[in-house]
This record gives structure tokens, sequence and C-alpha cells, in this order.
């Protein structure tokens, strides 16, 4: 049945970037496929799984999909957004009630769906699976490089040192482990997919 529900949200990944709501944000500097970005505060729901890379991703991606389709304490369906965000954590992860301070190895991923813009933490359902974390993220300002294909290590590798390349060569100081996020469903041909890799940077000053 799982993998069932998994297949189905599968599925309702978008073939294009603006099927389904995305996280809102503001542009600050854009140069071909390098963007640095301030994303407003958004929900997540999050899993830890103890492995890395598309092994990661297929763990993680279950029992997101298994709370959104109602495996929580309300029974009830959430919307699905884009995009799916994976990050590797070899630190500690701050996120507020219920969990703090997460501690996490090197080999631990975090695998996470934005919630839709109308829910809140109050009134977003409870999730039954207690390895799914509701988080609430502040105001992040990222640096982005956008990149195509299926999304293997070797093209999330690539596109990492493309972007702290590129960050360096512009003054950007990464502040932690870059997250890969995925907007095109499986079915879309490999080439026409869209990808990013985004480092949190330091906020402008005021």
């Amino acid at each position: 049945m799982k993998n069932l529900i998994a297949s189905a949200v599968v599925a309702m990944l978008p073939a294009t970037a603006s099927a389904y709501e995305e996280p809102a944000h503001t542009v600050e500097r854009a140069e071909g496929r390098f963007e640095v970005r301030t994303y407003d505060p958004v929900i997540v729901a999050s899993v830890i799984v103890n492995a890395s890379g598309r092994e990661a991703a297929n763990l993680g991606f279950r029992p997101l999909a298994d709370y959104i389709f109602g495996n929580n304490q309300a029974r009830g369906n959430i919307e699905m957004t884009a995009p799916v965000s994976q990050r590797s954590v070899a630190q500690k992860i701050d996120m507020t009630v219920p969990v703090t301070q997460t501690e996490a190895s090197a080999n631990q991923t975090v695998i996470s769906f934005v919630m839709p813009s109308e829910w809140t933490m109050d009134a977003l359902p409870i999730p039954n699976n207690s390895d799914v974390i509701l988080a609430e993220l502040p105001v992040r300002r990222v640096a982005s490089y956008r990149f195509s294909g299926g999304g293997s290590d070797r093209q999330q590798e690539e596109a990492a040192n493309a972007l702290a390349a590129w960050m360096e060569e512009n003054g950007l100081e990464p502040l932690g482990a870059p997250t890969f996020n995925f907007y095109s469903g499986p079915w879309v041909p490999a080439p026409f997919r869209k990808n990013e890799v985004h480092f949190e940077v330091a906020p402008l000053p005021k």
C-alpha cells in the first residue's frame, strides 16, 4: 500500500515548474542559470533517513507521501507543492516545536515537502508517523543554480561544484550543506527536467 501511495504522489509531480505552488521568493540577482533569492517563511514536512543520494530520496519520499495522502490524525489530504527537497546533514539542524536541534550524522539526509501557503502550524494535520517532522523555516537568502537531468549523484555533485565556484567568484559564503530541489515528474525526459541546487548565504545587511 505504501508503495502504491508513493507511486501516486510521484505521478502527481508536475510536468512543468508552474503546475503546483512553489515557495514565494524574490530574486535579488540573476545571471544565466544562477540566482540569489530571498525566500519567505515556509512550513515543511521532513523526514531524516540513514542514507544519501538517490537512495535517500526513495526512502524519504514514501513517508512524506503517506502523510499528505491522509496518514494523519485528521485523515485529511494536503495538496502537493514543488519542489521536493533533499539535503545531507552533518550538523545540528534547528527546528521549531515539536522537535528542536535534531542531531544528524554525516550519512543522514533530510527529505522535505513544503506545505501549501494556506496552512499554519496550528491547522496542519498531525502526522501519525512520528518520523515525519513539521517545522517552520524562517526567511532565507540562498544562491541557486538550475540544472537538468535525472538528478543522479554525479549530476548533483557537478551542480553543487558549479554553484560553489560561482559563489566564490561573487563573494558569497555558503552557510551549510547544499539543498537539492526537484520540480519535475519522472515521466518528463531527463534533459527537460527542472532541478536546482541551493546554498543558504548570509542575509543582506539591514
